[in-house]
């Protein structure tokens, strides 16, 4: 489990990241094996894609810091963030 500095630097690391994207896209990855997540990972980073696994909570202050809207009720299960490049939503 993380302590609150942690959760905290997790937050500040991907709102950066959502700060510099042009497409925000999220992904229910329940009963996808870890080999298949892996190979999906590699594929999407060859494309300049990134993909990261954060916590529905996290995702939610990530959400509130850079004014993205309309999310939430998407955040249940088991959510992957998916995303795009600056050039290429």
């Amino acid at each position: 489990m993380f302590t609150l500095e942690e959760k905290k630097k997790v937050v500040e690391e991907v709102v950066e990241q959502v700060k510099k994207t042009s497409g925000i896209y999220l992904a229910d990855i329940t009963g996808i094996n870890v080999e298949s997540i892996t190979a999906f990972r590699a594929e999407l980073r060859e494309k300049g894609i990134f993909m990261r696994v954060v916590k529905n909570t996290l995702l939610k202050n990530v959400f509130e810091k850079c004014k993205v809207t309309g999310l939430d009720e998407y955040l249940v299960g088991q959510t992957s963030l998916i995303l795009a490049t600056e050039n290429d939503p």
